[in-house]
């Protein structure tokens, strides 16, 4: 079985049970009962390793924790002003980049906040918001006045994903839930060298260890000051994505996950 995250953790986190707390005991008992059905769990993150072992009562001789892996083109260097023109960012912006699901339980509405906080201060900063469903996201942003500091470029190819990412200077991950999914689009800002800005979870300071700037709190002004602290340290730059890059190459790649897939399947 390949456990990417808790689903009644997940529901939960997007809001679903709010009004349905027993719905919410139905579908962990049932998530339960079927984690406790394979011979064999793979699981993606330190998180849902935890949730097995702890809520699932999963013998931990029965899970293996295998990170998520990214394609060797993410490690490529690009140029980011012919990026920037190629995609229609301003170039003398400082750009912030988020990419995935656009939706609250990934922790946008946290993002838009801060972004409504930040337009008043830094007029400089620029924002791109990449992924969808995108409706209403640009319905906040034009009722917000933010359309001269928001780029909503909607869903693109995951073949042209590293080509986005060499168009920002940080890029920042919002999420504040504990489904215990891990988060692919860290690998790739990673992979890609950029500083990263997110709040201090347990999946992201496995990733990141201390090549990041942690928010002090889970609010979109803790949001803020992280990303204003990055801005700050632009010297630590070069370092943290050196650090960062290497340490995807050497624990997240192709090759160490299908190793340890072998094994798993005897072969």
């Amino acid at each position: 079985m390949d456990v990417q995250g808790s689903l009644s953790g997940e529901l939960e986190a997007y809001g679903y049970f709010r009004n349905f707390p027993l719905l919410l005991r139905f579908f962990s008992g049932v998530e339960y009962l079927i984690c406790r059905l394979p011979e064999s769990i793979v699981c993606s993150s330190p998180a849902s390793h935890n949730f097995l072992l702890s809520r699932c009562a999963v013998a931990a001789e029965k899970v293996t924790l295998l990170a998520d892996v990214v394609p060797d083109t993410f490690f490529q260097i690009r140029d980011k002003n012919i990026m920037r023109q190629r995609k229609g960012v301003p170039q003398e912006r400082d750009v912030v980049i988020y990419t995935g699901s656009l939706l609250v339980g990934k922790g946008v509405d946290i993002l838009l906040e801060a972004v409504e906080e930040i337009a008043t201060i830094h007029p400089e900063w620029f924002f791109v918001f990449l992924g969808y469903p995108v409706e209403w996201l640009q319905k906040e942003v034009k009722s917000r006045g933010l359309e001269q500091s928001v780029l909503i470029p909607g869903e693109v190819s995951y073949l042209q994903l590293a080509e986005w990412l060499a168009v920002a200077d940080i890029a920042v991950d919002p999420k504040k839930s504990g489904s215990g999914e891990a988060s692919g689009k860290i690998l790739h800002y990673m992979a890609t060298g950029l500083p990263v800005v997110c709040f201090e979870l347990l999946n992201n300071r496995q990733l990141l260890e201390e090549n990041c700037f942690y928010a002090a709190d889970i609010s979109p002004h803790g949001l803020v000051q992280a990303m204003e602290l990055a801005f700050i340290n632009r010297e630590r730059w070069h370092d943290i994505g050196i650090k960062a890059q290497t340490r995807v190459a050497d624990f997240y790649s192709a090759t160490h996950a299908g190793k340890i897939l072998l094994e798993i399947y005897n072969i």
